[in-house]
């Protein structure tokens, strides 16, 4: 059964860090089943110095979501973690034709990566510092309690509005914010009070992320946000109705890339 919009890891307090291996739900579809042998393939691991910690891939897809006019009707999200934290987000999906699997990935991390993703696939080797980090100009500052700050997370998210330029005929097209993320996480003894993941979508196909954190540093505690690309599309993010955020129509990629896109056959 198509979940449009079903948020599977939205509850209020940071996620728990899961085991690697995903397991099967019961009520899944023949289709939902393949996509989790799929991402179960794929391995991800953190370059940093001379660690390679392998992430943690979430225990289910954080949405599950369908585009039909853009005839995606049966894709999902996945995330991989470090410690809580999100450090790749994945969109899988069937091609149009169904003769292929679309996988559509973007590295979230401050490390480089690695990505195995089975068969004969390239590897996936995005650099290092995959997003770029900014601060409010005019934001408030971060509550005292998790709750409060849940609360100015989620109500920063919604400030922001955002556009793209696709098919047909280049047409402007609106996206909207799913307004629960769909991960949560944090981690105060580095810093890193509260964090949250959004997604912007045409219909609920994703394609831009949104990372909101709350962070305490010397001068103090702030907010701050990262964006990053699930569409080959011109997108444009506003916040406040300025624009902060545009990247250009995307006609290839390659697999060094912080974001890249892989078709792979119904049987890799």
């Amino acid at each position: 059964m198509l979940l449009s919009g079903a948020l599977l890891a939205a509850s209020d307090q940071p996620a728990k860090r899961q085991p690697a291996e995903t397991k099967p739900v019961d009520d899944e579809t023949e289709t939902q089943q393949a996509a989790r042998k799929l991402v179960d393939a794929i391995k991800l691991t953190a370059i940093a110095g001379d660690q390679r910690p392998e992430l943690e891939l979430s225990q289910q897809p954080v949405l599950r979501f369908g585009d039909i006019p853009r005839d995606n009707d049966k894709g999902s999200v996945w995330i991989w973690t470090q410690s809580g934290r999100p450090q790749a987000v994945m969109e899988l999906y069937r091609a149009a034709d169904s003769r292929s699997w679309v996988h559509v990935i973007h590295s979230l991390s401050a490390d480089a990566l690695e990505g195995d993703f089975g068969g004969q696939a390239p590897r996936w080797r995005p650099p290092a510092r995959a997003v770029t980090w900014n601060t409010f100009m005019a934001a408030q500052t971060p509550a005292d309690r998790p709750a409060g700050r849940a609360r100015q997370i989620k109500d920063l998210a919604q400030r922001f509005s955002a556009h793209e330029f696709w098919d047909p005929n280049n047409s402007r097209f609106e996206l909207r914010l799913l307004i629960q993320p769909v991960h949560k996480y944090s981690e105060p003894d580095s810093g890193l009070l509260d964090g949250a993941l959004f997604l912007v979508c045409h219909e609920t196909n994703p394609e831009v992320a949104l990372l909101l954190e709350a962070v305490q540093e010397k001068a103090g505690a702030k907010f701050r946000y990262a964006l990053a690309r699930l569409g080959h599309a011109e997108l444009h993010v506003a916040f406040d109705g300025k624009e902060v955020w545009r990247q250009e129509r995307v006609a290839t990629t390659r697999p060094d890339e912080v974001y890249w896109l892989l078709f792979r056959g119904v049987n890799p």
